[in-house]
């Protein structure tokens, strides 16, 4: 009798063994399942604000990049010798032109309503800038070119660096 009891009670103890060991085993499991999704989470949200930050730095760059194209296309105009080579860098100035503007319409909408004061005053010295180069190409193709390259060398370059520096802020 006694030895039944015994037998009964190393039973109850491996019973509540098994039984602990497979709670114990459930709850790492989920812990662990838990564990990976939310890591997961974090890997998407990590690798959607690399993308963007890439992309806002990118975009950055292009912006700056036409900007350099259009003030250099300003002095192979004031340098060009006829008027098909000055339409030519007109016709690039104002392709290039189009294609900073949409790139800002899409900076803009990456960096949200927080940048917008700051990318309306690019805009504004932009449009002050291109007044002036649009006004050395009229010069320029009146062969005046002694005012086309003060113009450029003054109030462009003052409009340019106007421009330049409200992009980098």
């Amino acid at each position: 009798m006694k030895r039944k009891i015994m037998d009964e009670s190393a039973q109850s103890i491996g019973i509540k063994m098994a039984l602990i060991s497979a709670t114990l085993i459930v709850a790492i499991l989920s812990i662990g399942i838990v564990g990976i999704n939310a890591l997961d989470a974090i890997k998407t949200n990590m690798n959607h604000i690399v993308d963007v930050s890439a992309n806002k730095v990118q975009l950055g760059d292009k912006i700056q990049q036409d900007l350099l194209k259009i003030t250099r296309a300003e002095q192979n105009i004031i340098a060009a010798q006829t008027q098909v080579e000055m339409d030519g860098y007109a016709a690039f100035v104002d392709q290039t032109y189009r294609n900073l503007i949409q790139r800002l319409g899409l900076f803009q909408a990456l960096v949200g309503q927080e940048n917008k004061n700051t990318i309306d005053t690019f805009r504004q010295k932009l449009t002050e800038y291109m007044a002036v180069n649009y006004k050395v190409n009229e010069y320029a193709r009146l062969n005046s070119n002694a005012q086309a390259k003060n113009l450029s060398a003054t109030s462009a370059r003052k409009a340019f660096d106007n421009a330049e520096v409200a992009l980098r802020n």
